[in-house]
């Protein structure tokens, strides 16, 4: 594992010198990627998304077309609260970046 092409695609990537040492501290101590311990940091926010996505076409599914309006636009302003007057949907999408990055290192 070439730890100093991570550190430089991290700093660049917008994390602090500390987090990326933790990060790769950690990977080494469980013996893993920095991939994977990045995904475990995030999870909680991957798994929140996929849940309100999920719950959104499980409801949406067994509707019709007017209920299917109604209930867009009852559910359209809980995810704005959630994601845009939170930081959650900018994280979310740093976090993909960051990822997409690593390419599995």
């Amino acid at each position: 594992m070439d730890n100093n092409g991570i550190v430089k695609d991290l700093l660049n990537c917008g994390l602090s010198k500390n987090d990326i040492d933790i990060l790769i501290k950690k990977s080494s101590i469980r013996n893993t990627s920095v991939s994977r311990i990045f995904i475990t940091q995030f999870l909680g926010l991957y798994i929140g998304t996929a849940t309100l996505t999920g719950i959104y076409f499980f409801f949406i599914h067994s509707m019709n077309q007017k209920e299917t309006i109604a209930f867009t636009c009852i559910y359209l302003p809980i995810l704005i609260i959630i994601y845009f007057f939170t930081p959650s949907l900018k994280i979310f999408f740093w976090s993909v970046k960051v990822l997409l990055k690593l390419k599995g290192r």
